[in-house]
């Protein structure tokens, strides 16, 4: 079972523990919040950072990642728009 959701370059992730999974990603990519609130990102060996609105994020390829929500509204999903950066 997938941690996620996706259609197109649009991506789901319920709000739930199980599914704040650690992973990595084949390319370099550009993500950016469509809807969801108090969600953050972690990158390996730092501290979660919120997921702003308007913002787009960087994430490079192979670096390990998750998703959390502070939020425990079930129905808060975290819905993000995903662009690989295929050299």
């Amino acid at each position: 079972m997938s941690h996620f959701e996706q259609f197109a370059n649009v991506r789901t992730i319920q709000n739930s523990v199980e599914h704040f999974v650690w992973h990595r990603d084949k390319y370099d990519r550009i993500v950016r919040l469509v809807s969801g609130k108090d969600w953050y990102i972690q990158m390996e060996h730092e501290l979660p950072k919120p997921i702003n609105e308007h913002k787009t994020m960087f994430i490079e390829k192979e670096m390990w990642h998750r998703v959390l929500c502070t939020n425990d509204d079930v129905e808060n999903n975290l819905i993000i728009s995903i662009k690989d950066k295929k050299y």
